[in-house]
């Protein structure tokens, strides 16, 4: 059975977006300039946070200009990716009275998101204790919270507590055992000033938030689809399944992340000490196995990364206009996330899924020569897949699959080749394209140009280079030369000297 990785946007989800702008309206008034320039300030702010990472060491939230654009266009897309993906997310049996804590909270996107989502926790006596630096988008974030559950759910019983605290110092404050921690957005917009490496920041956050959960204590992490977002999500996930990586996977890493403590082996160093003690916490989703990540190597080769995208079918009409005249429109919005939960709840949730042995589409659909159809890359245990026939499988689904007698790997990915359990063909055979005689002799003359192209753009390059060392060669004679002439003359205006002086 499959099973899909977003859902649509039901009807208490749409009524709570109607009603967040008004809201917005009350609790960040605006003038009309200010108005007319919040499209701007919205495109300055995501260049902030995309191309000139480097302004985020200056603090956005203090700026009235972005903070107005962040609660009208960021908070929004936030909201919208989070409440398609969290209906789907197993949380498990939750406590009647639970505290959950919310790190780099912001304005509390993902308490608002999971408020608008999922209804089934609103009976339950949630504390949220919500954190972050910058207290001026947390008072606007509870603000706007208690707004959208009078007039959407007053039965709803969260509690929500704000404090004004870096995360490390709020993980050695809460003494309340935890039943799950939360963060959007964090390990993205770390302290890249610190003398510290990005991936020792993960791990100093990640060993601090598994000493403060209770029995049933479960991780969410989600930050952007983007290549740096995908990249945080990697390191998180290497501490949590202990994996050793060679150094040659993270060859980038020094000028991104800063470099990874290694051993005198030149492996790194796994995230726990002890190396007998297994990891605390076991992945429930997206990876439907504990084992190496198939994309870690394509990560740096093949420029890919591990996120998924969805449309959006469902968009508030005041953000749609917004996002047209910021010149920051989108169909689709796109995360990479981590879900984990503690080894003996992780497996009754793993069995709940039924993600045994099942694959995660990672891709979106495209042809594949000389096979009928479409194909999505996927993520299994055995490796990267190239699931052929795949086309009505959405991305982020998790599925089952079926293997040819016979492993047969793409020459260009090196992906095992494979197809859906559900597809109307028996085996890989049936799928295949007959090629004409027309089309082999059309592949062969592509060969054959390709490899003229190839031997051609060598031959240039080889030209190139000498005609560069024969520059080079003659530019030294030449600068001989006049060092020669230069030393002929002053020996010659030395003699002369010598004479008149004699004389």
């Amino acid at each position: 059975m499959n099973k899909e990785l977003f859902s649509e946007l039901n009807d208490f989800t749409q009524k709570g977006f109607s009603l967040l702008y008004p809201a917005l309206a009350e609790l960040i008034p605006m003038k009309p300039s200010q108005r007319k320039e919040l499209p701007h300030a919205c495109r300055e702010l995501s260049e902030y946070l995309t191309t000139e990472r480097e302004m985020l060491s200056r603090p956005y939230w203090t700026n009235p200009r972005l903070l107005s654009a962040y609660f009208h266009y960021f908070l929004m897309w936030n909201l919208i990716r989070l409440c398609k993906l969290f209906p789907q997310i197993n949380l498990g049996t939750i406590p009647p009275k639970c505290t959950f804590a919310d790190l780099g909270s912001g304005p509390l996107t993902i308490p608002l998101a999971l408020f608008l989502s999922r209804k089934d926790l609103h009976k339950k006596e949630i504390t949220f204790i919500c954190a972050d630096i910058a207290p001026q988008p947390l008072q606007i974030g509870r603000n706007l919270f208690e707004i959208l559950r009078q007039k959407l759910a007053p039965e709803c019983l969260w509690k929500i507590e704000i404090v004004r605290a870096p995360n490390h110092k709020i993980l050695r404050q809460i003494h309340t055992p935890v039943s799950l921690i939360t963060m959007g957005n964090v390990l993205n917009e770390g302290d890249e000033k610190k003398k510290i490496s990005t991936f020792e920041q993960i791990r100093h956050i990640y060993d601090m938030a598994c000493q403060v959960l209770d029995d049933t204590g479960k991780i969410f992490v989600v930050e952007p689809g983007t290549r740096q977002g995908a990249r945080m999500i990697q390191i998180l996930r290497t501490l949590v399944t202990e994996e050793i990586q060679e150094l040659d996977e993270f060859e980038d890493v020094d000028e991104e992340i800063g470099e990874v403590e290694t051993s005198e082996n030149g492996w790194a160093e796994n995230a726990f000490e002890d190396e007998k003690e297994e990891a605390p916490h076991q992945i429930i989703s997206p990876c439907p196995h504990a084992v190496s990540c198939p994309l870690t190597r394509q990560f740096h080769k093949q420029n890919a990364w591990c996120h998924f995208n969805t449309e959006t079918a469902f968009i508030p009409k005041e953000l749609k206009e917004l996002s047209q005249k910021a010149g920051l429109d989108k169909e689709s919005v796109s995360l990479s996330y981590l879900y984990l939960a503690k080894k003996e709840l992780a497996e009754k949730l793993l069995k709940q899924e039924q993600s045994e042995h099942k694959a995660r589409i990672i891709s979106d659909a495209f042809v594949v020569p000389h096979y009928k159809g479409r194909a999505r890359y996927a993520c299994h245990e055995k490796g990267l897949l190239l699931i052929l026939d795949s086309t009505h499988l959405p991305m982020g689904t998790l599925c089952d699959v079926r293997f040819p007698a016979k492993i047969t790997r793409d020459f260009k990915s090196k992906a095992i080749l494979c197809m859906p359990a559900d597809s109307k063909y028996k085996n890989l055979k049936e799928i295949e394209q007959i090629q004409t005689v027309t089309d082999k002799k059309t592949d062969t003359a592509k060969q054959k140009s390709l490899k003229t192209q190839k031997t051609s753009a060598k031959n240039i390059k080889k030209e190139t280079r000498t005609n560069k060392n024969i520059k080079q060669n003659t530019d030294k004679m030449i600068a001989k030369n006049k060092t020669t002439k230069r030393n002929t003359s002053l020996s010659k205006e030395k003699t002369k000297a010598k004479r008149i002086f004699n004389k």
